[in-house]
């Protein structure tokens, strides 16, 4: 019973990701026809099929909150099925009237999801950000009857919006708030400054030797290849110094990863055994 009640709650995490994943090629899709053909026909069911599954993600994301907070199921069941019904709206009325719908009932719905962020938490930061974002959804959605083009900013939005929809889900599970405590109580926090700094002395200094890498981003780019031991090969060290210096690096950067898994590990280790020394 208890597997199948972890199955059943991992499937709306799975759904919403998935759906969400889904939106991209649809709305990449959009842009790119945006930009070889702005007067394409396809350009409606580019955003009727964005609409689809952007419905069906929030479906699956307001079966994530079932448990936790009616609002937000209820706002994500509202979403979900306004979207899915508004993908239809192609076939009633012609292209310029659909993509206005779809713009209403979009920028409608992030106006309305930061309205309920202000509700939720009244903190003056909180307030000011959402303030600002919900004149600019209003002022796009007034500017869209004056300029269709400004559909086109809505794509890069819902592109934007859906990783960080997936983000969030690929985070769910991961507590940042006990990896930050980590950071403060142990020495993880000095470890990772000391590598980014060293990182960004290296890509100086390489930018400056290395004839491979003409630009400080070049060097930043080769150089986090180095640390994660990835090494890409597209940019490489040629001169004596530049390889001395990616040895250095490589070896330091071996010894930081060990370093901050073995403190992380041992920290959350310390964590358990107190939990169950309150419990004895």
């Amino acid at each position: 019973m208890k597997n199948k009640a972890k199955k059943r709650s991992k499937a709306p995490i799975i759904g919403d990701m998935i759906f969400s994943l889904l939106t991209l090629p649809s709305a990449m899709g959009y842009i790119r026809e945006y930009f070889t053909n702005p007067e394409s026909p396809d350009l409606l069911s580019f955003l009727t099929g964005t609409f689809v599954v952007m419905g069906i993600a929030r479906i699956f994301r307001a079966f994530r909150y079932r448990a936790q907070s009616r609002l937000q199921f209820i706002k994500f069941l509202v979403y979900g099925c306004l979207m899915f019904v508004c993908s239809f709206s192609g076939a009633v009325f012609d292209q310029t009237t659909s993509t206005r719908i779809f713009v209403v009932v979009y920028l409608g719905t992030l106006i309305v999801d930061r309205v309920v962020s202000c509700y939720l938490n009244r903190g003056v930061r909180n307030l000011i950000l959402n303030g600002i974002a919900i004149f600019l959804l209003a002022w796009m959605m007034v500017e869209m009857y004056n300029d269709i083009d400004i559909v086109f900013i809505m794509m890069i939005i819902v592109v934007l919006h859906a990783l960080v929809s997936i983000l969030s889900v690929s985070f769910s599970r991961i507590n940042l708030r006990s990896l930050a405590n980590v950071a403060r109580e142990t020495y993880a926090a000095e470890i990772i400054g000391g590598l980014v700094l060293l990182i960004f002395a290296f890509s100086y200094i390489l930018s400056f030797l290395e004839p491979n890498m003409g630009s400080l981003k070049e060097g930043l780019w080769y150089c986090f290849a180095i640390v994660t031991t990835i090494g890409f090969g597209d940019i490489t060290a040629t001169t004596m110094v530049g390889r001395m210096l990616s040895v250095i690096l490589g070896m330091y950067g071996i010894v930081v990863v060990a370093l901050i898994t073995s403190v992380i590990v041992n920290y959350y280790g310390e964590m358990r055994r107190e939990k169950e020394e309150e419990k004895k």
